[in-house]
C-alpha cells in the first residue's frame, strides 16, 4: 500500500460519512484522527501527502456543508494540510519519523 492509500483511508475512516460530519462537525472527527495518527505512527505520511505536489485522482472524500450553508469539498490533501495546519501541536512523540 502506498503512503497516499494509507492515508486515504485513514481520512475515509474519519470523513467519509457526511451525515455525521455534518451532524457533529469537523472538529470532532480531526481529533479522532489525531489520535489514530499518534497510535498508528503516521505524522509522516500525512505530511508527506500534505505536501505533495502530485495531483491523485482520487483525492475526494466527501461534500460538507458548514453551519453558514457553505459547501466545502474535502480531499484527502485538504484534510491533512488542515490537520497540521489547526490540530497537530508537533510537542509529542508524533514528530519522530
Amino acid at each position: 500500500m502506498t503512503t497516499f492509500e494509507t492515508v486515504k483511508e485513514l481520512v475515509k475512516k474519519h470523513f467519509g460519512d457526511r451525515g455525521f460530519l455534518e451532524f457533529h462537525g469537523l472538529s470532532k472527527y480531526y481529533k479522532e484522527m489525531g489520535k489514530d495518527i499518534e497510535d498508528r505512527g503516521l505524522i509522516g505520511d500525512v505530511r508527506e501527502v500534505a505536501s505533495s505536489t502530485v495531483s491523485h485522482n482520487d483525492n475526494f472524500v466527501t461534500m460538507y456543508t458548514n453551519p453558514r450553508r457553505y459547501v466545502i469539498t474535502l480531499t484527502v490533501t485538504s484534510i491533512c494540510n488542515c490537520y497540521l495546519n489547526e490540530y497537530h501541536t508537533g510537542d509529542s512523540n508524533m514528530d519522530a519519523t
